[in-house]
């Protein structure tokens, strides 16, 4: 089980960022092992981390990708907001109308949430694949209407047909842990992830945004485990932009931070 149990309050999107960063280098809070962690979270923060594909391409980004791989989750209860301090401000939903939708949730409260790393997050994938995963996975999700076969074919010419040409039973992915409270919108429970939930109908207009976490892993594992990986631009590419991605941690092709603010006195 879990070495560790922390117990906090955020309210910054850039905090889960540096988790999953964690897991891709073995560093910071998990050097020593698993650790059990109970938070208090803006909704915002919550829905974006756990939520589906179907909530679309505003909410669905790399890290909701990586988030739901490499750790499980699950929504407790919610809290009342008023019992935190500082306060925090109301939301000008006009200046923010793509948000509106999302910031608009459970306006009064706060969520309880745990989340903790999959035990078999290194079987899942070898920690020497990590950074190559995340890369691929960040680089896909650019825009979610990214092709999958014509985004491949850029690094191993023709794999397309591979994909094409599969036929796979669907892998199921039970809910891990089971959960008997109401979920927010948009927030899924925690899915079991596997890396081989081969995606059976791929052809070339599938879009990474129509791709669950497990079937993103998959296809990675798939790209990885293709004789021509080694050889191809792929490597260079990742190696060419890794200390950028490392510098750059203000993503503008994600969300905005959603660090809230104390209200100002009057």
């Amino acid at each position: 089980g879990p070495n560790a149990k922390i117990v906090g309050a955020t309210g910054s999107f850039n905090f889960f960022k540096h988790l999953v960063y964690s897991i891709v280098y073995q560093g910071s809070l998990f050097t020593f092992g698993r650790c059990e962690m109970f938070f208090i979270v803006p909704p915002s923060v919550y829905i974006q981390l756990t939520c589906s594909k179907e909530a679309g391409y505003l909410l669905y980004r790399y890290m909701t990708v990586l988030f739901q791989i490499f750790f499980e989750h699950e929504f407790i209860e919610r809290v009342p907001r008023k019992a935190f301090l500082p306060w925090t401000h109301a939301y000008n939903h006009k200046q923010h109308s793509k948000l509106t939708k999302v910031q608009s949730i459970d306006e009064d409260s706060f969520y309880l949430i745990r989340i903790v790393p999959r035990r078999e997050v290194y079987e899942l994938c070898s920690p020497d694949d990590m950074q190559a995963l995340m890369f691929f996975i960040k680089q896909s999700m650019i825009s979610r209407r990214n092709c999958v076969i014509p985004m491949l074919e850029k690094w191993i010419p023709y794999c397309g047909l591979r994909l094409i040409a599969q036929k796979t039973e669907e892998c199921s992915t039970g809910e891990n842990p089971k959960t008997t409270v109401e979920l927010p919108q948009f927030v899924q429970p925690c899915q079991s992830i596997s890396n081989t939930d081969h995606r059976g109908d791929f052809n070339i207009f599938t879009q990474f945004g129509d791709l669950t976490p497990s079937q993103m892993l998959s296809l990675f594992q798939q790209f990885r485990n293709w004789p021509e990986y080694r050889q191809s631009p792929f490597l260079a590419l990742m190696e060419s932009n890794l200390l950028k991605m490392l510098a750059t941690q203000e993503d503008t092709a994600t969300v905005s931070d959603f660090t809230e603010k104390p209200t100002k006195e009057e």
